[in-house]
Formats: structure tokens, sequence, C-alpha cells
């Protein structure tokens, strides 16, 4: 998929964590990690990263974006305000 083109928007120096979320396939979210994360040339930080790859599967529909942690919209942190 296109996150060759999309990681340019993670600078250099900043770090990045790959985040998967899926339903209705097969594949693993370790196979979608590793594929994403493999052009990536910049540091991991899985606790605090500057970004976040964001890969959505929902069947046979991809969607991938590159944000802020605090630009994506979490379920349950909202839940709990």
């Amino acid at each position: 998929f296109a996150v060759k083109e999309l990681s340019s928007k993670i600078a250099e120096g900043e770090t990045f964590r790959v985040t998967a979320e899926k339903r209705f396939t097969q594949t693993s979210s370790k196979e979608l990690i590793e594929a994403a994360a493999v052009d990536i040339k910049r540091k991991v930080n899985l606790s605090k990263p500057d970004k976040v790859v964001l890969i959505e599967v929902l069947g046979g529909l991809t969607g991938v974006s590159i944000a802020k942690p605090e630009e994506i919209l979490s379920i349950l942190k909202e839940k709990v305000l």
C-alpha cells in the first residue's frame, strides 16, 4: 500500500508507531504492521510516538493515514471522560 509515500509526513527526528485496526479480514495485525514499517526509515516508539501510522481494514477495503496520537479518536478514551 501507499505507506512509503505517506511516510514523508514523518519528519527526520520524529518517532512513529504502526497501529492496525481490522474487521472482517484474516490478515494478521503483525503482517500489516511489518509491511507498513519496513519502508519507514525513522525510529519506532511504541509508548509515546510523534506520529501514528494507522491502518484500518474493513473486509476488502484498507485505509492508511499518518496522524499525531492526539488527533486519533479513541472511543474508549471518550467513554472514560
